[in-house]
């Protein structure tokens, strides 16, 4: 026969509960001690996270201030190369301007100086082609052959004959010799013009046959 408890089921539970005071306090302390690092460990990540973007913000901040720095430089660069661009353009223009104008004014005196010149052999040409025409004699035969020669002479500044070349022949051997022999035979000449005794010298007076 089986006696039963004399204390009910409620009185058991109570009785439990009562034994064990501390229980419900303990397992609130384990779960507030789970919760701590959890959140401890969300501010780290969010703390984290925010270093990252202000990091990122800096680092594009710097590139954008890098980027107009640079456009900035270049920009001055480009305006002073521009500006030695239009310095040098004008100094061309105005050389090209003081440059022609000397270039023409150096061309009218050189015209000028070589007009002089070509003067002056001339009229000197013109006085020893009047000596050797003392000498120029050609032979009955020779005379309606409708020929032509030109001889090339040098002299010194006193107006010695120093050589000669047949500068043209008549394709007349004859006729060119006559031509040769009166300009020997007129030589030594009067003396040239101090401007012209280069020109003569080098062999710049062509006398032309018949004179």
């Amino acid at each position: 026969m089986v006696s039963l408890p004399k204390m009910t089921l409620q009185e058991l539970k109570d009785q439990d509960l009562t034994s064990n005071p501390t229980q419900p306090k303990e397992n609130e302390q384990a779960n507030k001690d789970l919760k701590v690092p959890t959140e401890k460990k969300e501010e780290e990540v969010k703390a984290a996270d925010k270093d990252k973007v202000i990091e990122e913000l800096s680092k594009k901040n710097a590139h954008i201030a890098e980027k107009e720095a640079n456009k900035h430089e270049q920009d001055n660069k480009n305006q002073g190369n521009k500006k030695t661009l239009d310095e040098l353009d004008r100094l061309i223009v105005s050389g090209n301007k003081l440059n022609k104008g000397t270039q023409t004014e150096k061309s009218a005196r050189e015209l000028n100086e070589n007009e002089r010149i070509l003067s002056m052999l001339d009229s000197y040409g013109q006085t020893i082609g009047e000596s050797v025409h003392n000498y120029w004699k050609l032979p009955k035969y020779l005379l309606n052959k409708n020929l032509k020669c030109r001889i090339r002479i040098y002299l010194s500044k006193r107006g010695d004959l120093l050589k000669f070349d047949l500068f043209e022949s008549s394709n007349n051997k004859e006729f060119d010799q006559k031509a040769i022999e009166a300009i020997k035979s007129a030589s030594p000449f009067t003396n040239p013009p101090s401007e012209i005794i280069d020109n003569i010298r080098s062999g710049e007076l062509i006398l032309g046959f018949p004179l």
